[in-house]
C-alpha cells in the first residue's frame, strides 16, 4: 500500500498492480516466457506481420535498424523505437479502450505464436496454443 502512489491505488480500486508491473518490468516477469528472439529477428517478425516486401522502405527500416542511412538519429540502433516509429506512421495515435489485462493477454498470445512459428521449446503451460486460438477467435 505504501509503495504505490495514492492515485494508482484509487485507479486499481482494490485490484492487483501485478498486470501493470508485468508490462513495466518484462525482464522480471516469470509468468511470461521470453521469446528468445534477437533484435534482428524481431524486425523480421514485424516485417512479416505487416506483410512488407523486401523492397519496401519500411521493410528496409526494420532490417537496417542500426543504419543511420535508413533511420533517424533518435531511433537508430534501437529496434523498439524503430518499430514504434513505423507503427506511428502506419496507424496514427487514437485513444484506446484496451485494458492492461488485455495487453498482457495479447503479449501472451504473441509469445505463443512466436514459439509455435519458430519451433521454440515450450517452457510454460501446455494450454498456450489454445489461449491464442481463443483470443484470435474473439476478434
Amino acid at each position: 500500500e505504501y509503495l504505490l502512489p495514492d492515485k494508482l491505488l484509487k485507479y486499481l480500486d482494490g485490484g492487483s498492480p501485478y498486470p501493470m508491473l508485468r508490462l513495466i518490468l518484462p525482464d522480471h516477469d516469470s509468468g511470461r516466457p521470453h521469446t528468445g528472439l534477437k533484435e534482428a529477428k524481431v524486425g523480421v517478425v514485424w516485417a512479416e506481420a505487416l506483410g512488407l516486401t523486401k523492397n519496401h522502405g519500411t521493410y528496409q527500416k526494420l532490417m537496417n535498424f542500426t543504419s543511420p542511412a535508413y533511420n533517424g538519429p533518435g531511433v537508430v540502433g534501437d529496434i523498439s523505437l524503430v518499430i514504434r516509429e513505423v507503427m506511428e506512421e502506419r496507424y496514427p495515435c487514437r485513444p484506446s479502450k484496451i485494458t492492461v489485462g488485455e495487453v498482457n493477454d495479447w503479449l501472451d498470445v504473441l509469445v505463443a505464436i512466436v514459439k509455435d512459428r519458430f519451433g521454440m521449446t515450450n517452457t510454460s503451460e501446455s494450454n498456450e496454443s489454445s489461449l491464442w486460438k481463443s483470443m484470435l477467435e474473439k476478434e
